[in-house]
């Protein structure tokens, strides 16, 4: 009788166990899809980023023009530097400067080496830049209202924080 109750108690305890093992495992791929899922999300966004009218008006610029223009525009009094937009936006040295050369050219922003050092290139918008960024605004305000339909205030509250984690548990790991 001992042996068939450690018996129903071993069969017992290796299913909790297999049962916990399942819910584990399903917990993990759920924790693997979220990187999948924001990427998907990301590159939807950037879609419809890189679609709006304003951008479009301008032939070879991307919705990470856009950004920038917000960015420099948000920012005007502190004499952007390069290496900030690195920075802010998470890109080499190479693509910032790539970027900001077709922004250049297209004559929305101009570049002024630092007179305090000349290491330092300080970015400033044109008025044809600033002119893009009120339109640029109106367009992603749109946009963004129809993004989070159906949230409550609530639920974007704690849609930020979540962001927010994210991304600092990301410069852990990235020593950004």
């Amino acid at each position: 009788m001992v042996f068939f109750i450690s018996y129903k108690i071993k069969c017992l305890t290796s299913n909790i166990f297999f049962r916990i093992m399942i819910l584990f495992e399903m917990q993990v791929k759920k924790m693997a899809r979220i990187g999948r899922e924001i990427r998907i999300l990301s590159k939807r966004i950037a879609r419809c980023v890189e679609n709006l009218n304003t951008l479009r008006e301008l032939k070879d610029c991307t919705g990470n023009n856009g950004w920038i223009l917000l960015y420099l525009y948000d920012h005007a009094s502190s004499h952007v530097s390069q290496k900030e937009i690195e920075n802010s936006f998470g890109i080499t040295r190479s693509t910032t400067s790539l970027v900001l050369s077709l922004m250049e050219k297209k004559s929305l922003i101009e570049r002024y080496t630092d007179p305090l050092d000349s290491r330092s290139k300080k970015i400033f918008l044109t008025e044809k830049g600033k002119s893009m960024v009120v339109k640029i605004r109106r367009e992603l305000s749109e946009f963004e209202q129809h993004l989070v339909l159906g949230f409550t205030e609530e639920e974007l509250l704690t849609f930020h924080s979540f962001l927010e984690r994210l991304n600092d548990n990301i410069k852990e790991v990235s020593h950004d």
